[in-house]
């Protein structure tokens, strides 16, 4: 959303005025939100209510007020500080390391190959910053440089895919931040057509499947099947259905074979894996086996949804369609260049044929006669060369 806005108020021109109406707008936004704990906190200074152990004590506190030493307990501004620190200490929870359980994304997938928690936390939360900024960058760009509307969903869905595969402390819960703008694409142009009920339906049909440790762990299985197999069933999806994929639907030219092929796959996957889960006991040393395998299986879907969303917006936005039909129109005129050059013969061609048949040679028809022509033609022709 702030790169939509920042992109609305630079193009199609730049407008001053709905700048400093989104900053203002913006910074009493945070305001309200950040008022309740501020207030909260100097009216406990002034009734001398004392704050809780973990924000009076400098161990525990942020770095932000460990440089701040000659600040008393008891003054005002210490309580505001504190307050707000420890909520900025909450938002981004480095504390808690890079992810806490058994959560679908890049990291906990590449764990399971190389353990990463032989890496220091600073380092790592380098590199996690690292790749979110390069996972949004895409959406962020394209948004800002064509802030439409239609548009919004996809950037939305995109970036979130993004933050969730390569942020830092993710909770699997989290996955539901991608699914929203996901989801919200049924109710727009074509919604409800064959690719994108496909799309749609098995991304959030992946998506509970991943939380399903966690749902079992707080005996939810049968509101998890429920609800799941309802979803599959009013979407027309697997395992209660195969006609969006093989039916008629798909014929028609709705779904890719390869689409068809990774979704199937995947449906089947996880239809395996409930079955094993269920039935087969876990190796002795490896009671993780089948949470591991959701999470890799998981992981790899997600980073397809991404890549999806990605390529969507960008196909929406007109910004690939622009690239292709100049590099179209630039390949017609090197076409057009190459048959005009078989053609037209050469000066040196059209001498040495005349002479052959005894007649005098015409004059080039290029301008300035034979050498200037033939010097043009090399010009133009490097010209055109440079483009490809």
């Amino acid at each position: 959303m702030f790169a939509y806005l920042i992109g609305v108020c630079l193009l199609p021109k730049l407008h001053i005025g709905r700048f400093i109406g989104i900053a203002i707008v913006t910074i009493l936004s945070f305001a309200l939100m950040f008022a309740p704990l501020l207030l909260g906190s100097l009216y406990d200074n002034y009734k001398g209510i004392p704050p809780p152990l973990d924000i009076t004590d400098r161990e525990v506190n942020p770095i932000f007020l460990q440089i701040l030493p000659y600040i008393g307990s008891n003054s005002y501004l210490y309580s505001l500080l504190s307050q707000l620190t420890q909520s900025i200490h909450r938002i981004f929870p480095f504390a808690r390391g890079l992810f806490e359980d058994k959560v679908a994304n890049v990291w906990c997938a590449m764990h399971t190959l190389h353990k990463l928690n032989t890496y220091s936390i600073p380092l790592l939360q380098r590199v996690s910053l690292l790749a979110t900024i390069i996972a949004i960058l895409p959406a962020c760009m394209t948004i800002s440089t064509s802030p439409r509307k239609e548009l919004i969903p996809w950037a939305l869905a995109s970036s979130a895919w993004g933050f969730f595969l390569c942020s830092f402390q993710v909770h699997e819960k989290s996955v539901l931040l991608p699914l929203l703008p996901m989801t919200m694409m049924l109710g727009g142009d074509g919604g409800l057509g064959v690719e994108m009920r496909a799309w749609v339906g098995w991304a959030n049909m992946l998506a509970v499947w991943t939380l399903f440790p966690l749902l079992k762990r707080d005996e939810l299985r049968i509101p998890y099947f429920v609800l799941s197999l309802l979803w599959a069933y009013l979407m027309g999806l697997p395992p209660t259905s195969l006609d969006l994929y093989l039916g008629k639907q798909a014929r028609k030219g709705g779904i890719r074979m390869s689409t068809s092929t990774v979704h199937l796959g995947f449906y089947a996957t996880m239809v395996g894996w409930h079955l094993a889960e269920a039935f087969i006991e876990t190796p002795n040393g490896k009671p993780d086996l089948w949470v591991v395998l959701n999470v890799m299986i998981g992981a790899a879907g997600f980073g397809i949804c991404y890549v999806w969303c990605t390529w969507q917006l960008l196909l929406r936005s007109g910004i690939l369609q622009e690239w292709f039909d100049f590099r179209t129109e630039m390949g017609k005129e090197g076409k057009k260049d190459e048959k005009k050059r078989a053609s037209t013969p050469t000066p040196h061609g059209s001498k040495t044929k005349s002479l052959r048949s005894g007649k005098t040679p015409k004059k080039s028809r290029w301008r300035g006669g034979e050498e200037s022509g033939r010097r043009e033609y090399l010009d133009f022709g490097g010209g055109c060369a440079g483009w490809f």
